[in-house]
């Protein structure tokens, strides 16, 4: 997630903060501890949601990286790890 090609790799911890803060919504509560096996369309929709925007936090607060105006690209690889490591519902 850190090589230099990426935009995390000139941020601080706080660049986390927006996506937190949406993945703190509690439209996502359902998705805490969640178990697939089972799971309806509903879930699995509300899951593609918050990946959607997970993305959307970091490109739309994100405008500056290393100095220079630039737009960043938030691969599934980035949004699937945010959310494994937060809710520990989806496989990176």
């Amino acid at each position: 997630m850190y090589r230099g090609s990426t935009f995390l790799l000139w941020k601080d911890y706080r660049v986390h903060c927006p996506a937190i803060k949406g993945l703190l919504r509690a439209r996502y509560d359902a998705l805490a501890n969640l178990s697939l096996a089972g799971s309806s369309t509903a879930t699995i929709d509300l899951l593609l949601e918050l990946v959607d925007a997970i993305r959307l936090a970091y490109v739309g607060n994100i405008t500056i990286v290393n100095g220079r105006s630039r737009r960043v690209a938030v691969t599934d690889a980035l949004a699937s790890k945010v959310v494994l490591g937060t809710l520990a519902c989806l496989p990176a």
